[in-house]
């Protein structure tokens, strides 16, 4: 199987031993209204160093099973709401002003959240493509058998 990895949040962390909760969200194509949905995934990922934190935007690859319902490991984080606030908040108690930070902060927050939702318009218009492909191709079928009918 090819080497599989998605893009999730964490959901829950804390409560199992270098194990956390990630859940996947993807754009689907509803078959019948055309419209666009979220589909959601739970996936166990095994996190060696218990260094996840709940609201995580991680990479997740897949790997041989680690126990029964793991089958994923932590590839990277690519961004950590907790792990930011905490270096501000370490930042303000140096005394260090901090108004700078919390600029670059914001703006990578903004731009980070502009990235994803400029991947999942993308994705979303890959899907449509797609499906209207296998449309036309479906179409172009039945026209073909009836032709010879």
């Amino acid at each position: 199987m090819p080497p599989m990895s998605f893009i999730g949040t964490v959901t829950r962390c804390g409560k199992m031993e270098k194990t956390a909760t990630v859940t996947v969200t993807r754009p689907m194509l509803h078959k019948r209204t055309g419209k666009l949905i979220a589909k959601r995934k739970k996936f166990l990922v095994h996190d060696e160093q218990n260094k996840l934190l709940e609201d995580d935007q991680v990479v997740i690859r897949n790997c041989p099973p680690v126990s029964a319902r793991k089958r994923f490991t932590l590839e990277r984080v690519l961004e950590s709401p907790a792990a930011e606030a905490a270096a501000i908040a370490a930042a303000a108690t140096r005394g260090t002003s901090n108004s700078a930070a919390n600029v670059a902060s914001d703006l990578n927050a903004a731009q980070a959240r502009a990235r994803q939702a400029a991947k999942a318009t993308e994705k979303a218009r890959q899907a449509l493509e797609e499906v209207q492909r296998l449309r036309a191709a479906k179409e172009a079928e039945a026209e073909a058998t009836q032709t010879q009918a």
